[in-house]
């Protein structure tokens, strides 16, 4: 987790920010990580909940930041500047957020990757994070997979997961295993 932080370095770049700003982007990108999926609680009756580094830090799932005492500086006294300023730590969680979304979800399909042939890394009941860009940020599903569906050579290359709404087909670029698995 360490190197995904420095990826904090790589998105502001030779950016110059104020303290608050520096640390607004720091307290976003420490919910970001803290509430990553890293394995799940439940049993075979409920759905899978996920069990998150803020769970040890907070003993709940983090759905909101913390409050930040913001102190606005005078060059921040008109609309325009606070639009500008806006926009640009929006600009730059969405740079970071799509660093470690690539990088993060190859280390941990890297991990799961088998080394034996034509075995897949997903089994039938195994929890999975699915990837959605279409949800915000750190709020990916959780799902069980129900059904392996193999391609002519016989590679898992899609499959059934239940969530906990309804019933999908995915592919198996967009499904990850979590952190640990049993």
């Amino acid at each position: 987790m360490v190197r995904t932080v420095k990826l904090l370095t790589k998105t502001l770049g030779k950016s110059c920010l104020t303290v608050e700003q520096l640390l607004t982007v720091l307290t976003e990108i420490e919910g970001m990580i803290n509430s990553r999926p890293i394995t799940y609680v439940g049993s075979d009756t409920e759905e899978p909940i996920a069990l998150t580094p803020a769970h040890f830090l907070l003993g709940k799932r983090v759905t909101s930041l913390p409050s930040v005492r913001l102190h606005l500086d005078s060059n921040l006294s008109s609309r325009k500047c606070l639009i500008k300023a806006f926009n640009y730590r929006e600009k730059l969680m969405r740079s970071f957020w799509s660093r470690w979304k690539n990088e993060y979800l190859l280390n941990l399909r890297s991990a799961h990757s088998s080394f034996v042939k034509n075995i897949s890394p997903f089994k039938v009941n195994d929890v999975v994070l699915i990837k959605d860009d279409h949800l915000p940020r750190n709020f990916w599903k959780l799902g069980k997979i129900l059904e392996l569906f193999p391609g002519r050579d016989g590679k898992v290359r899609a499959c059934q997961v239940k969530t906990e709404s309804s019933i999908i087909k995915r592919p198996v670029q967009l499904l990850y295993n979590l952190e640990i698995q049993d």
